[in-house]
């Protein structure tokens, strides 16, 4: 049974397909699922391009309809759409990164991500036209020459270096294996490889050799050179240059077999279950073989699993996709080298065969003649030349000596005052990184900013404030354990609770005096105190004690509680209200 959605995501129909097939490809992680369904079916409607279809394992688009008399027959691709959409125009370049980073960078935005990855060597992917995020995990298969697993309905691609198991299964006639063909070539065949990276970087400053051979196959020296301007690091370049050659330097060699899962059918079989990137054994006495292969390319029947194919190889490609990159970059090196060649120019001065033959005949005497002059000039030359030689490679070699001395004077000088500014520095950047921390370890101890302002108090163990003032644009706090007991807004005081310890006054000078709060028997009472000019710009109440204060007698006040008409509170003794 298969599910069908509409393009908004919409479960709209579950169907049962006539003759399902799935075939999968190793070296790009691509699925695609075909099947027929009655032109009479209940759900005809529901199987329209563009539509879903999710299977137990994966999610497909419904791309090709073709309809028939009985039956139309279905084909639909691995739902990749976000990463097909995620497009990138001016083209894409990572840098030397990991695969995961490459890829988690490829796929921002479309809510794929990279799952597991057991890849940790770092490559650079550089793609110059137009491509797609898909196009992007396409080419890091290729250059960090890994393998994958896609994960279509949870978003996910998980990288391998080598997908698939040796269970042990074998293929063989008479059991499990019906047919087997065999397909063999060298198009893309060769023993000796010269790698050349950025800026023209080769094996050779590290193996001596610009080169790197592989004769497994054969003695035969047959040279390729691969040139490769994303590869900086000539370690990185050797590595991928000995992988290549290793798969290059033997023909390839490709079997298609029909297959019968008889896993799927019985699991008294289960030994013989293989799977995408499986390495499985070849046993063929009709085509004499017996061979050790993987996997790369496998057709699924889930109602016939007896009809199943695979195609399996050594490498990772099947056998169209070595024949379609050997044409291309055939195709790719005769435009290269036409563009390149240096073209036979036809010049004044060119001379036939005929008048070459003449002018030697006529000369035969004359060269015959000056053979010995020559001889005795070239001997004398010669003699000449190897003292001269001798005199100039002396010379050379007492400049280059004194020369190596002065330079190496100068660069043992030049490291020792490096070495001392380098060191110098660094105890300057240790000392001003010591007195930053003091200075940051002082500031988040006595000042605090947050969303609502500045905070200062002093901290203590676990960040607790007991007593702080919080200052905003709105008005200054006094806080006791995190919460304000007091605040000034505009021109306000607000305050919880008010404790005088002598008293409190209320009034101005420049208004006669102040109404001073005190305590009685009673209760709260208020008294009267009157100001008084001392100075031109100084007013003291009289009731303020002088500097050199006097004791006198006071009789005792006896107050008694009072109510005036306006229902203020007043305190009265003998003396009158006060």
């Amino acid at each position: 049974m298969i599910q069908v959605y509409d393009a908004t995501h919409k479960r709209i129909a579950t169907i049962e397909p006539d003759s399902p097939k799935i075939e999968k490809t190793l070296s790009s992680g691509d699925k695609e699922l075909s099947f027929s369904y009655p032109k009479t079916g209940n759900n005809i409607e529901a199987l329209i391009a563009e539509n879903y279809i999710r299977t137990p394992e994966d999610e497909y688009v419904l791309k090709e309809i073709e309809t028939g008399e009985k039956k139309n027959n279905y084909v639909a691709k691995l739902n990749i759409e976000e990463l097909e959409a995620a497009e990138f125009a001016y083209g894409f370049e990572s840098r030397t990164q990991t695969a995961r980073a490459c890829l988690e960078f490829a796929f921002e935005g479309t809510g794929w991500t990279v799952g597991t990855c057991t890849i940790t060597k770092r490559r650079t992917i550089d793609i110059e036209d137009t491509c797609t995020a898909w196009d992007v995990l396409q080419d890091v298969l290729k250059t960090y020459m890994c393998e994958c697993r896609i994960d279509s309905i949870g978003k996910a691609v998980h990288l391998y270096e080598r997908i698939g198991v040796d269970r042990g299964a074998y293929f063989m006639e008479g059991l499990n294996l019906r047919r087997l063909s065999v397909k063999s070539n060298t198009y893309d065949f060769y023993t000796r490889i010269y790698p050349v990276g950025k800026d023209g970087i080769t094996p050779e400053i590290l193996i001596g050799v610009p080169y790197i051979d592989n004769h497994q196959y054969t003695e035969k020296v047959i040279p390729r050179v691969w040139k490769d301007e994303r590869y900086t690091v000539t370690e990185n370049l050797i590595e991928d240059a000995m992988a290549k050659l290793e798969t290059a330097s033997k023909p390839y060699t490709a079997y298609t077999a029909d297959v019968a899962d008889l896993a799927a059918q019985s699991a008294e079989y289960s030994l013989l279950d293989y799977d995408i990137g499986d390495t499985v054994w070849i046993v063929s006495k009709t085509e004499n073989t017996r061979t050790k292969q993987r996997i790369v390319k496998l057709t699924e029947y889930p109602q016939k699993p007896e009809a199943n194919t695979c195609e399996l190889s050594s490498t990772v490609k099947t056998f169209e996709q070595i024949q379609t990159e050997t044409q291309e970059k055939t195709l790719s090196d005769a435009v290269s080298v036409s563009e390149s060649r240096t073209k036979r120019i036809l010049q004044g001065g060119y001379w036939t065969t005929e008048q070459v033959q003449a002018a030697i005949t006529s000369s035969e005497e004359k060269i015959a003649t000056s053979v010995q002059a020559i001889r005795t000039e070239s001997r004398e030359l010669a003699e000449d030349t190897k003292a001269s030689t001798r005199e100039f490679a002396d010379t050379a070699e007492r400049k280059i000596e004194q020369l190596t001395n002065e330079y190496r004077t100068q660069i043992e000088q030049t490291s020792t005052d490096l070495n001392i500014s380098i060191r110098s520095m660094e105890e300057a950047v240790t000392a001003q990184g010591e007195d930053l921390e003091t200075y940051r370890k002082e500031q988040e101890t006595y000042f605090h900013y947050t969303d609502e302002g500045l905070e200062i108090g002093k901290k203590e163990e676990g960040g607790a404030m007991p007593f702080s003032t919080m200052l905003s644009n709105k008005r200054l706090e006094f806080r006791q354990d995190g919460r304000a007991v007091a605040y000034i807004q505009y021109d306000k005081l607000h305050i919880l609770n008010v404790e005088a310890v002598r008293r409190w006054s209320v009034g101005a000078a420049e208004d006669g005096g102040y109404f001073d709060f005190i305590s009685t028997q009673y209760g709260m009472g208020v008294k009267w105190r009157e100001a008084q000019e001392t100075g031109s710009d100084t007013v003291q109440a009289t009731a303020m004690l002088l500097s050199t204060p006097v004791r006198k007698a006071r009789r005792p006040v006896r107050y008694s509680q009072l109510i005036d008409a306006e229902g203020v509170f007043r305190m009265e003794g003998e003396g009158g209200i006060h």
